[in-house]
């Protein structure tokens, strides 16, 4: 009978402790990141943003994010190798097309950021972002009749989203 009221006593105290550790949410996480970027704690930030990125690779605020990062702290180079690595190895591969072109789109790499939001864009990412960074890009390619002509083009070809062409 004692060795029962033992053990049930050490199980409730490890069930305590483990409810004391809880995991925090991606939201936490999130603004502690933005916390640090208010801070100016750009190369720590980025670091933590590339950790977040490989914990959820499906947050589309942490690729913009990391881009954001990168420009404020000068470490877009390091930035765009992380995101190669991870195109390298097929790991999200559409979120890191839409973060190079964003990145490209900030060093003002035009041909690049058209060239990696267009892929963004076939493999799904619908972030209205996505679509803006690529409109402006094409137009500082190619100017604005040609921007309209070509978005013109994608409403005739998605009837149903063309507000997604137009932001």
């Amino acid at each position: 009978m004692r060795l029962k009221i033992c053990f049930l006593a050490v199980c409730g105290f490890a069930l305590v402790c483990v409810k004391g550790v809880e995991a925090r949410t991606f939201s936490e996480e999130h603004l502690d990141l933005r916390r640090m970027v208010g801070r100016e704690e750009y190369d720590a930030a980025l670091e933590r943003c590339k950790a977040m990125i490989v914990q959820y690779p499906r947050e589309g605020v942490l690729y913009e994010g990391l881009a954001e990062i990168a420009q404020y702290g000068g470490r877009i180079d390091d930035a765009m190798s992380f995101l190669w690595e991870r195109v390298e190895d097929g790991t999200g591969l559409s979120m890191c097309y839409f973060a190079l072109g964003n990145l490209s789109y900030r060093r003002q790499d035009d041909r690049n950021a058209v060239m990696f939001l267009s892929k963004a864009i076939e493999l799904g990412v619908e972030a209205p972002e996505c679509y803006s960074y690529f409109v402006y890009a094409f137009e500082r390619l190619e100017g604005v009749d040609a921007t309209l002509r070509l978005l013109t083009s994608l409403c005739h070809r998605q009837p149903k989203r063309a507000n997604y062409c137009m932001d």
